[in-house]
């Protein structure tokens, strides 16, 4: 009966390692979007694209994160 207990602590730190991730890519975010709004930007048009990257880089990451919890929940 090891297996599932050794499963639920892999996906919890799986979750960990995910919630963390997009946690960092969060603040980068609100970085560089203040950036963004100041117009310092040397590249505008590029940090606007990197800004909508890591939005969607972000919301992957939730998609996982749900699907982890699925799976701890089921173990």
């Amino acid at each position: 009966m090891s297996a599932p207990a050794t499963d639920s602590v892999d996906l919890g730190a799986l979750q960990h390692d995910v919630i963390a991730g997009a946690v960092s890519k969060q603040l980068l975010v609100h970085c560089q979007t203040t950036l963004y709004r100041s117009g310092n930007s040397v590249d505008p048009v590029g940090l606007k694209a990197r800004i909508d990257q890591l939005k969607t880089q972000i919301a992957e990451e939730f998609d996982v994160l749900v699907h982890i919890q699925d799976a701890l929940r089921a173990t």
